[in-house]
Formats: C-alpha cells, sequence, structure tokens
C-alpha cells in the first residue's frame, strides 16, 4: 500500500483555491468528487460551480478565510491516493482494451425476453431453483460444481436465469467459457477460473408484530409478568422482504481498485450492464494472472532465502561436528604420544638396570597396544569409514515444495 499524502488544512485550501480541482485532482490520484469530499469533511470552503470560468473570463471574484476548525484534529489531513492508482500497467491495459471491444454496437449482449436455447449449466440451474424453497429472507439458492451461484426471490428466478444464459453464451462467442468449478459454476477467461455470484438485494425492517403474536405475548404476559422486559424469543427481530433488484458480482475481493459489482440502480437494468462485466472480467483475469505469477516470483525469493539459510545451519552444525571430530582424533595421538614417551622411558630405564619385572613387562605391552587402538582412529581407512557413517562431508540439503518434510526427518 502506497503512503498517504500528509498536508495541513491552510495547505489544501491554498491549493484548492489557485487551481480547479479538474487538474489539482491528478496531483493526489483520486477523483475530484473524492477531493471536494475532503474539502468538506475538514471544513474547507471550495470554487462554488462556474468560478474558474469566470476568473478565466478576466472577473476579479473575493477568495473566503479559512476559518478554525470545530474540531482540532481537522487541521492535519491524510489523503490516499485511489486503490486503483496502485493496479499495475499491464491489468489497466487489459481492462482499456476490453472496454474498447465490448463497446463495439455488435458487441452488445442482449437479454432474450424468453428462456430459450440454454446453456447446460443455466438449464440445471433454472431447474434447481424451481425446486428450492425460500429461506427466512425469501429467496432460493442454488449451489454446487454444475451450477451457477444465484441467491433471488423466486419471482426473480426467470430473470436471473435469462441474464445468467446471456452471459454464458456471450462467453463463448468471445473465446470464454462457463463450466463447473470447485464450489460453483465459473467462467474461464483467458485461462483463469473466476467465481461470480448472482443475487437479489433483501430490505431489512424492524419486525412489525402480527395479531397472533401480539397475542400470544399477552397470554405469556399473564403467565411470566417478570419477562416482560425482554422480546420474546419466539419473535424475530428483523423481517426480510426481496427488493426485486438484482446485483452481479466477481467473488475475487482481493484486487483493489477492479469493479466488481454490477446492480440494477435508478436509471440502469442489470442486463444494460453485461459488456461492463465481462470487461471487468477480463480485468479480473489478467490481475489473478499478475498475482499468481508474484505470488510464484515471492514463492521462489522464499525458497530461496530459506535454502541459504538452511545451508548456514547444516554448515553450522556440520563444522561443529567436524571440530568435535577432529578434537577427539587430537586428543587420541596426544594421548598415544605420551604413551609411547612413558614406555620408551621405563624401557629405557629397564635396560640401564638390566632387569624388567613381569608385571612392568605386562604392563609395557598394554601400554604399546593401547597407544596402538588410540592410533587407528587416525587411520585413513578407518576415518573414510566414520566419516561416511556420521556424514560429516554429505552434499547440502536441496529446498523444495517439501522441504519441511526433509527439515522434519533430518
Amino acid at each position: 500500500m502506497t503512503s498517504p499524502c500528509e498536508l495541513s488544512r491552510k495547505s489544501l485550501f491554498e491549493m484548492v483555491w489557485s487551481q480547479p480541482m479538474t487538474k489539482l485532482k491528478a496531483q493526489f490520484k483520486i477523483s475530484d468528487v473524492a477531493l471536494t469530499k475532503i474539502c468538506r469533511r475538514h471544513e474547507i470552503p471550495v470554487p462554488g460551480r462556474g468560478f474558474w470560468a469566470r476568473v478565466a473570463a478576466g472577473q476579479r471574484l473575493i477568495r473566503p478565510e479559512l476559518r478554525l476548525p470545530s474540531r482540532p484534529e481537522l487541521e492535519d489531513i491524510r489523503i490516499f491516493g485511489s486503490s486503483y492508482s496502485r493496479v499495475k500497467p499491464e491489468i489497466r491495459e487489459a481492462e482499456r482494451e476490453a472496454k474498447t471491444m465490448e463497446s463495439a454496437a455488435d458487441r452488445k449482449i442482449v437479454v432474450s425476453p424468453r428462456l430459450a436455447d440454454l446453456h447446460p449449466i443455466a438449464q440445471a440451474t433454472l431447474q434447481t431453483l424451481r425446486k428450492a424453497k425460500a429461506n427466512d429472507h425469501g429467496v432460493v439458492a442454488s449451489f454446487g460444481p454444475d451450477l451457477f451461484s444465484v441467491a433471488v426471490s423466486p419471482s426473480q428466478v426467470d430473470r436471473s436465469i435469462r441474464i445468467l444464459n446471456a452471459v454464458a453464451r456471450a462467453s463463448t462467442e468471445r473465446g470464454f467459457s462457463a463450466e463447473r468449478g470447485k464450489n460453483s459454476a465459473c467462467l474461464l477467461v483467458n485461462g483463469e477460473q473466476l467465481d461470480f455470484l448472482l443475487s437479489e438485494k433483501v430490505n431489512r425492517e424492524p419486525h412489525k408484530e402480527t395479531a397472533a403474536e401480539t397475542e400470544r405475548a399477552a397470554r405469556e404476559k399473564k403467565r411470566w409478568p417478570s419477562d416482560l422486559a425482554y422480546r420474546p424469543w419466539w419473535m424475530p427481530q428483523w423481517d426480510y422482504s426481496p427488493s426485486g433488484l438484482l446485483v452481479l458480482e466477481l467473488q475475487d475481493q482481493h484486487h483493489s481498485g477492479l469493479r466488481r459489482i454490477f446492480r440494477d440502480g435508478k436509471r440502469q437494468q442489470l442486463e444494460d450492464l453485461l459488456n461492463d462485466f465481462l470487461a471487468a472480467a477480463v480485468a479480473y483475469a489478467a490481475a489473478e494472472k499478475a498475482w499468481r505469477e508474484e505470488h510464484e516470483r515471492q514463492r521462489r525469493e522464499w525458497n530461496e532465502q530459506e535454502q541459504r539459510r538452511i545451508e548456514k545451519r547444516e554448515q553450522v552444525e556440520r563444522n561443529r561436528k567436524r571440530w568435535k571430530f577432529v578434537s577427539e582424533r587430537i586428543l587420541s595421538l596426544e594421548r598415544a604420544d605420551k604413551i609411547d614417551r612413558f614406555v620408551r622411558y621405563i624401557e629405557s630405564a629397564c635396560a640401564a638396570t638390566n632387569s624388567v619385572g613381569e608385571n612392568v613387562g605386562r604392563f609395557i605391552d598394554w601400554a604399546k597396544a593401547y597407544s596402538s587402538v588410540l592410533k587407528s582412529v587416525c587411520d585413513p581407512s578407518e576415518l573414510e569409514k566414520v566419516l561416511e557413517d556420521e556424514e560429516l562431508f554429505r552434499p547440502p540439503i536441496v529446498v523444495t515444495d517439501k522441504w519441511f518434510e526433509i527439515v522434519a526427518s533430518d
């Protein structure tokens, strides 16, 4: 995430009165509407409509004063750039090309007024929705690898299927496809699987008691007067009613800055936004590919770092064992050398007196044998065998996707 732009109220005041918002917005990477809202939130007066046109015409207009804010915390302003400004260039280019193609007159997606020529997945979804029972919110739903993900009221089932069928058919014409997914049917766009959901907005209002509920509450009031302060457990808190407004949205939410939700509005119907939806799907597919490549790059870097860490740990541990190994051999040679010097001294003393006791002779034989044993641990053939058994010079571990298994078994 990019760092926010921090400035004072006075600085922003001077900026908005020195040039139009339409030019200033580029500096903060947000829209002029968003910049105006920030000014109003921090109690900064902004030029009215037509101000800059009158200035360009040569009129001298009075600039208002910047008054003290109602709260001290309004003095400091932090402006975060639009999340779209952080979208990678290749994703923007893919989105631009898709929008250009979808804006062509011959590409206009037309939703059929009848349930005809249904895509196999649309047909299966229709059958499932017609058999489903409405839940407490008044909607029926379809979920499954071979079904479109839908949650609408029974009155909107046919319309929803016609919209989804138009999306599926249009996807095929563009070289995409609607196919079986992991949890629900998805769109395969440029090799990327995109999950999406068609739902209906549900209105929620505080529950209005029915006559039967009022009567039941009155009966319980007489039986349990102490419970009057609480809403009966069996009485719902909210009343839900489908609005008839459909919403089509891409389910992946980790690509910020890209549009993913398309809905009915006061001046538009979802049927008129299907081209925009497919253009957004192309952009999302490009974002998904870029995200996967970035994830793969990070994984490789992590593996390389982990490889170096393991090699360093292995090298430190191996050198510790090697030093212990050589220290033990050095100590053995030093002991053998001391024993040899001691035996030579005893033999020279015995030769001087020309007498060797029976026990002294046995001790000399034992000391020579013990010295030979101590020296044998440094014999090259013996060293090779011990080094092979203890693997003091084995090849380093190579990190793979299953590196943890190697570490665990080490």
